[in-house]
């Protein structure tokens, strides 16, 4: 047996499409089933092919706009987690990480400018006779 990649994506709703579909894909096979869409590759076609996982994630894009049409429903579907399956049973998983922005609206803050001499003379007009 010779090394695998598995791409494994998640969505929802799990029951988007009807039952089990087998998307022909150049030299892999990709299942999907019940939320979980399953991508098996020989680790030397997609070693060769550094563009494959981005291929592959339009392709299955454009399933799903395709089920939409009949679904009447939103989709939602996750990016691949990467696994390379060794012939002694190893199993090295890679993680991608994205970056995250967070932005915060808090309105406009109250500023007073005022000269030392306006400061001072408030706190004179304000002691007690």
């Amino acid at each position: 047996m010779d090394e695998t990649i598995v791409l494994e994506y998640s969505f929802s709703p799990p029951d988007f499409f009807e039952g089990p579909v087998q998307i022909p894909y150049k030299d892999c096979k990709v299942m999907i089933e019940k939320g979980k869409v399953e991508a098996r590759i020989d680790a030397e076609i997609y070693d060769k092919t550094p563009l494959m996982r981005d291929e592959l994630h339009k392709l299955l894009t454009d399933w799903f706009l395709g089920a939409q049409l009949l679904a009447y429903k939103p989709y939602n579907l996750s990016k691949p987690s990467v696994s390379r399956l060794h012939p002694g049973g190893r199993r090295d998983v890679a993680v991608e990480a994205e970056g995250l922005v967070i932005m915060s609206d808090v309105g406009s803050p109250d500023i007073r400018l005022a000269s030392a001499r306006f400061w001072c003379r408030g706190l004179v007009d304000r002691r007690i006779p």
